[in-house]
């Protein structure tokens, strides 16, 4: 049976789909989730993803109908991944059982009104189950609550909104001994409207708390009590935090806890654009929107120093390549190495994607396959990007074959035969519309030695030879310019004496 990138085949993807939309019930969907093992792979996630992203920008009138599905679907697989793993937690405390742990040292951080209501609990909780209450509109009833809990009558200071941030008060339990405390968490900061959160987070005083009683930082839920409005959406996700860590920089915080597991990232991405949409992300007072498209550099972060070092970097001197093509280079390496993108997908999203938002991007060559300090599909999608780049600032059309060319060394470098082709086609349609001259006949020159290359990898070893002999009586090869050193150190990687 033919198989697609993903390893799933068209009929499976088809009978996938059409059961996802049959789903009219909750209940429904959960037994479709047990019934069709395809619904739980990446590959068909990301098309599901794609779906999504067309609807939205039709503004079709299915698309209610559809998103309803799609964000419980995830929910569901997010929760069944969640329950995983604190079974497995609890698994492996119970062998082991409990161990030597630091006691915590420093005080979380919260606004005022987060931090009296920890004051006042002094490590007591509240009932495991009830209702949850909106601090600015549920005063009353908390205080009534929180009262009757402690046995004593409790007046919690007024609720003030902060600025940058929202936050929650949530009964959970400890993944692994099963321990129950209050947690207070952020569901959303904003380090642009609130910077005063940066110290705060720097000393892992924000979502940061580990079980008292074994250390473990996995938990799960049991009762969310206080929630400023609008929350997270459902119950796990409060557990969560979207961050904006500069302008157009954002971060993901799963619940506490939870590993780097590939073929899953695609559930995380999905409940970080719903949990993004939950609320609004102004821009920093005196700064005008920018104009036109804008990247926005999105990543997850596994742990509270995970999160750290993205702060570091998107705050890092511009000196650097910006975060958002380094973390698109990183983001798509780590992807189709584990196998959850096609290679070819990625192609088409980095040369897309780097085209419209490179346009303030620096041009960076990454040299030759063989000579690249790095995994080889790092080399590659450096190429890509430079090609992107160029697209978005209009680049000369020599500049553009050159780097097309580049990209097509690079594929072929991987094995990657029949891309590397159609990058060599995206070299050729470029070098059309070169003006006759020296600069036309280096960068020809580039592309017959990379034609070449590609002769060799489908062993027709004589016509390769043929166009390299010619390549050697070329004078405009032995000028200094770029053009001309790059395509000297391709064929010279190539000709021997005979």
């Amino acid at each position: 049976m033919p198989r697609r990138p993903g390893g799933l085949d068209p009929t499976e993807i088809n009978e996938a789909l059409a059961a996802l939309n049959s789903a009219t019930t909750p209940e429904a969907l959960e037994e479709v989730l047990e019934r069709v093992p395809a619904l739980s792979s990446p590959f068909l996630h990301a098309i599901l993803r794609q779906k999504h992203l067309e609807l939205q920008n039709s503004k079709s009138p299915h698309l209610r109908s559809f998103e309803g599905r799609y964000h419980f679907m995830f929910l569901l697989l997010h929760e069944r991944w969640h329950q995983s793993l604190v079974a497995q937690s609890r698994a492996s405390y119970a062998q082991t059982g409990p161990t030597d742990i630091e006691p915590v040292g420093t005080e979380p951080y919260a606004p005022t009104f987060w931090m009296a209501l920890l004051r006042e609990l002094d490590g007591a909780l509240p009932p495991a189950k009830g209702p949850f209450y909106d601090p600015e509109t549920d005063s009353e009833a908390l205080n009534a609550e929180l009262s009757a809990c402690l046995g004593r009558t409790i007046t919690l200071p007024p609720f003030t909104a902060t600025p940058g941030s929202k936050w929650a008060a949530i009964v959970v339990g400890c993944g692994a001994c099963d321990r129950r405390r209050l947690d207070v968490r952020a569901y959303v900061a904003d380090l642009v409207i609130a910077p005063e959160l940066i110290e705060p987070l720097r000393e892992q005083r924000i979502n940061a708390s580990r079980c008292p009683a074994c250390g473990a930082t996995l938990s799960y839920p049991v009762r969310v009590w206080v929630l400023e409005a609008p929350g997270a959406g459902d119950t796990l996700a409060m557990l969560s935090c979207a961050w904006r860590l500069a302008r157009n920089v954002f971060s993901y915080q799963p619940p506490p806890g939870t590993q780097r597991v590939e073929e899953n990232d695609r559930i995380l991405e999905i409940r970080f654009g719903q949990l993004l949409r939950a609320v609004p992300w102004p821009d920093p007072d005196g700064q005008p929107s920018a104009d036109g498209p804008v990247q926005a550099t999105m990543t997850i972060s596994y742990s509270p120093a995970e999160l750290i070092h993205y702060l570091d970097r998107a705050s890092a001197p511009s000196d650097q390549i910006p975060f958002a093509m380094e973390t698109m280079i990183r983001e798509m390496t780590r992807k189709v190495e584990s196998g959850i993108l096609p290679l070819h997908q990625a192609i088409d999203t980095v040369l897309e994607h780097a085209a419209m938002f490179g346009h303030d991007w620096p041009l960076v060559n990454p040299g030759l396959p063989r000579f690249f300090k790095g995994p080889p599909l790092a080399h590659l999608f450096h190429c890509l990007v430079s090609e992107g780049v160029l697209r978005a600032q209009s680049a000369p059309p020599d500049a553009r074959t050159m780097f097309a060319t580049l990209t097509a060394s690079s594929l072929l470098a991987l094995g990657e035969g029949a891309l590397a082709e159609a990058a060599l086609a995206r070299a050729e349609d470029s070098l059309a519309l070169v003006e006759p001259g020296r600069a036309h006949d280096l960068v020809a020159a580039a592309v017959a030695d990379t034609r070449a290359d590609l002769l060799e990898f489908l062993n027709r070893y004589d016509e390769a030879a043929a166009i390299r002999q010619q390549l050697l009586v070329n004078p405009d090869l032995q000028t200094n310019n770029l053009q001309a050193r790059m395509a000297r150190a391709g064929i010279a990687s190539h000709v021997v004496s005979t």
